[in-house]
């Protein structure tokens, strides 16, 4: 492995978005914009994205599409140095909320696409005295070993996502009876997502996304069904000028109220508007085969 891959890690990973977090908020979110400018940064989380997102018309203007992309995924990286430096209340005043979370004491379930960044979003969910476990694969150590920085920087991700719901990841495989031990304590709670890519999950259901049929995953709305839990989605993205962090929460839906598939195109549907508002922060389009493998009609 060269040392310009390790000196990129470095820079990306670590220096250019731990330096942001130490700036005023203002400030850092100002050279946040301006650094998502250098086209070298984050290339590999932009091959091929303008590409996918130009599929379904998302890409009228390319550069501007991989600027806002890198700013999300360096937002990202930034994320989880301000989650760790940084108070409920420094956070809470960085965000502007629409919708609250449930207070009856009644359990609910968080469910979220990958559009923007989630961590803020999770601390702010913690800090109204909720304990949430963020549902996921585990991480592919061995795919990551020759790339040290990398690699670090994975599990710190995975360290600040637990940090900042104050509970424990439950990961894939034996997943179900963690969840439902977990809703036991009225101020639990857990989150995942619905948008994970088809190849890589089995419990799905059809859904139609961009007027093309796609599927997807079904488990956690399933097991609400099953439990009783109610279904709030969560999004956290940027407004128009990339000056402000949105948190958006929407109302709960029961998922007991209707057919599991009317509630899944609902859920598609949501996705669906947040993606048409802000294409670059949804984390799949260069991926997008995995969820329509046939080209479009």
């Amino acid at each position: 492995m060269s040392w310009s891959t390790h000196v990129r890690d470095a820079i990306e990973c670590v220096l250019v978005p731990a330096t942001i977090a130490l700036l005023p908020f203002r400030a850092g979110l100002a050279v946040a914009r301006a650094v998502a400018r250098i086209p070298w940064l984050y290339r590999q989380y932009t091959a091929g994205f303008a590409e996918g997102a130009a599929r379904f018309g998302f890409a009228s203007d390319p550069v501007a599409l991989l600027r806002r992309r890198r700013l999300y995924v360096l937002l990202d990286h930034a994320d989880v140095y301000w989650t760790r430096w940084r108070s409920d209340a420094w956070i809470d005043r960085q965000l502007t909320v629409q919708g609250d979370w449930p207070s009856d004491g009644k359990p609910f379930v968080v469910l979220f696409v990958h559009w923007g960044n989630g961590l803020f979003g999770i601390r702010h969910l913690a800090s109204r005295g909720f304990r949430a476990s963020f549902i996921s694969r585990t991480i592919d150590d061995d795919a990551l070993r020759p790339f040290p920085v990398a690699r670090w920087y994975s599990r710190a991700q995975f360290a600040a996502i637990a940090r900042s719901g104050r509970a424990e990841t439950i990961y894939w495989g034996g997943a179900k009876a963690k969840i439902i031990d977990a809703l036991r304590d009225p101020r639990r709670t857990v989150i995942g997502a619905i948008d994970v890519p088809p190849t890589e999950i089995h419990s799905l259901s059809p859904v139609t996304l961009f007027g093309q049929p796609t599927h997807f995953t079904h488990g956690l709305v399933q097991l609400a069904r099953d439990q009783g839990w109610r279904l709030v989605p969560m999004h956290l993205g940027l407004d128009a000028a990339a000056r402000t962090r949105m948190l958006r929460i929407d109302a709960p839906i029961d998922p007991a109220a209707e057919p599991l598939e009317h509630t899944m195109q609902r859920l598609a549907d949501l996705t669906g508007e947040r993606i048409a508002a802000d294409p670059a922060a949804w984390w799949f389009w260069a991926w997008i085969v995995k969820f329509f493998p046939e080209p479009r009609g």
